[in-house]
């Protein structure tokens, strides 16, 4: 889960910290706040600005939901995560098209976080499914495809599990020699 934790964090500051982003401000101070803790690793202090964001500012804000459900699944509170995944997809597609890239990355988060708590909790078919979506959403999400290259594993599907973990190394930028590319 760490690994979805630096992804998540990273990708989002990458896009609340976006000129778009400064010049028309979508995100609260409390939002915002949430999102630093979170960087910092101050899991209860994110926890708190996520949580006064949906209680008090913006109990619609998906966004809010996907990142609660993020810090519940590091936890290992798995039924929360999967609360807060499907409060946020049903927040981020309610009635609607996704309209925004940060729509787009926080429901691919959270189906992928909802995934992980599947698996975790031993459910591999729903876990496959929810990080199939999470792809079919944002297909440059690596960790969908690292976590789905997981569960193929556990369900003896080698050659699937190597196409994801592929996808993931190329994804992340690491180097790779042309021969070591196909699956043997």
């Amino acid at each position: 889960m760490n690994r979805m934790i630096v992804f998540l964090a990273c990708l989002m500051c990458t896009v609340i910290a976006s000129p778009q982003s400064v010049e028309e401000p979508k995100f609260s101070e409390n939002f915002r706040s949430g999102v630093d803790a979170f960087v910092q690793g101050k899991i209860e202090e994110a926890r708190e600005h996520f949580a006064k964001e949906i209680q008090a500012n913006n109990p619609q804000c998906g966004h809010a939901y996907a990142f609660m459900s993020i810090l519940f699944g590091q936890s290992a509170e798995y039924a929360k995560n999967i609360e807060y995944a499907n409060k946020a997809i049903s927040l981020l597609t309610e009635g609607k098209t996704l309209q925004t890239p940060e729509d787009t990355q926080s429901l691919s988060l959270a189906y992928t976080g909802r995934g992980h708590s599947y698996f975790m909790l031993g459910d591999s078919e729903k876990a496959l499914e929810d990080y199939s979506v999470a792809i079919r959403i944002m297909p440059d999400n690596p960790i969908a495809y690292r976590e789905r290259s997981d569960v193929y594993n556990k369900m003896g599907e080698d050659s699937l599990s190597w196409v994801d973990m592929h996808q993931y190394l190329v994804l992340i930028g690491y180097p790779m020699e042309e021969e070591s590319m196909t699956a043997e």
